[in-house]
């Protein structure tokens, strides 16, 4: 966009009241529990298609936002 990480990130939260990188990982993590629930499609490559550089940080960022691991969801999801 041409803007730095820090005028974007301060726009985002006074705009939205949430940090750019914040926003990011929560839309990562929306794309990934749709990816979770509706394909068949190993974890880690989930991870790797929701732009997550490491499955420890998608694991972290993931249980974050929804409470459980990805793993977990996936078979609460599944029933």
């Amino acid at each position: 966009f041409g803007y730095s990480y820090y005028y974007l990130s301060s726009f985002f939260n006074k705009n939205f009241g949430i940090g750019f990188s914040s926003y990011v990982n929560r839309y990562r993590a929306q794309y990934a529990s749709h990816l979770l629930k509706e394909t068949d499609a190993d974890i880690t490559e989930i991870a790797s298609m929701c732009g997550f550089a490491s499955i420890r940080n998608f694991n972290r960022v993931f249980k974050n936002i929804y409470g459980d691991s990805p793993k977990v969801y996936r078979q609460k999801t599944r029933k």
